[in-house]
């Protein structure tokens, strides 16, 4: 996962000297790619230490790992272009924002895949004898994405959006069963709770988040992450939820490659629902696929 897009993900959860280290590396990722150890530590006011125990926590290896990580990603940022929206920025600018930033996150999770754990994830799934899926807020809308292409693999699965329904569920899970935990910060409370009932079963764990340290990733078996970051506090959790869906549509046509011919009848039978339950274009009285 980017470092970056890391440390804005959890940035508010680390205590008051690891965040304001934090905070300088993000005012200038470029200039703290150039800074030694100490020198970070004197900017953020703090100590070396503290700036280690960062590092740790972003999954870093050491400070060395810290400084590349910045230099490469500082190189994706245009000169003069702020993290966020600014108040000055006109609607061109602000289109042009959300722009780089959404093809960033896609080519940013689509460079960090862990193809191997792809594959797992697809494997089991089609091994299951149900999937739960769980999912709280705004990843609420990459978990129906992710529901709808299960269904119409054949898969038994089921999509409780109420909390307590959601417990219901994990707890009549068996070993065998699947729950699919969703959420962008990787720290729903909800989600969490729910997890650790289906842990309880037996029951395998995969989740799809965009915090590789979090508490939601730490209790799977399985891990996805999609790599994002905030562009602003106006602009809510967009990032988040564009790489999440690339991953889901990755992991949709892998499962239908490694699926097939298993696959290749309920995805007749659903496209013919589909077809049927659009009106007639006016190319032939056909639907163009996939609308």
């Amino acid at each position: 996962m980017a470092v970056i897009a890391g440390l804005q993900l959890i940035l508010e959860q680390l205590p008051p000297s690891e965040r304001a280290v934090g905070d300088v590396i993000l005012h200038d990722p470029a200039a703290c790619a150039r800074m030694t150890i100490a020198e970070l530590a004197s900017k953020a006011q703090t100590s070396k230490t503290t700036v280690i125990r960062l590092c740790q926590r972003l999954n870093l290896k050491s400070y060395r790992d810290l400084r590349l990580n910045l230099a490469r990603e500082a190189l994706t940022i245009p000169p003069g272009q702020s993290y966020g929206i600014t108040e000055t920025d006109d609607p061109q600018s602000i289109i042009r924002k959300v722009q780089d930033k959404e093809i960033n996150a896609i080519q940013t999770t689509l460079a960090g895949m862990d193809i191997p754990t792809l594959v797992q994830v697809a494997e089991t799934l089609f091994q299951s004898r149900q999937v739960t899926l769980l999912a709280s807020g705004g990843a609420l809308v990459p978990a129906l994405d992710a529901y709808h292409k299960l269904l119409r693999l054949g898969l038994n699965c089921h999509l409780p959006q109420d909390q307590r329904e959601q417990k219901f569920r994990v707890a009549l899970c068996q070993p065998g069963d699947v729950a699919w935990a969703f959420s962008f910060s990787g720290a729903s409370k909800s989600i969490v709770e729910a997890l650790k009932i289906a842990r309880a079963t037996g029951a395998t764990i995969i989740s799809l988040t965009n915090n590789s340290s979090s508490p939601i990733a730490r209790m799977s078996d399985l891990s996805l992450y999609g790599a994002a970051s905030y562009l602003s506090e106006f602009t809510g959790t967009m990032e988040f939820r564009v790489s999440q869906l690339c991953i889901i549509d990755s992991l949709f046509l892998l499962m239908i490659k490694l699926g097939l011919p298993r696959v290749h009848q309920p995805l007749k039978i659903t496209e013919e629902i589909i077809d049927n339950d659009c009106f007639p274009l006016n190319n032939g009285g056909k639907r163009k696929k996939g609308k």
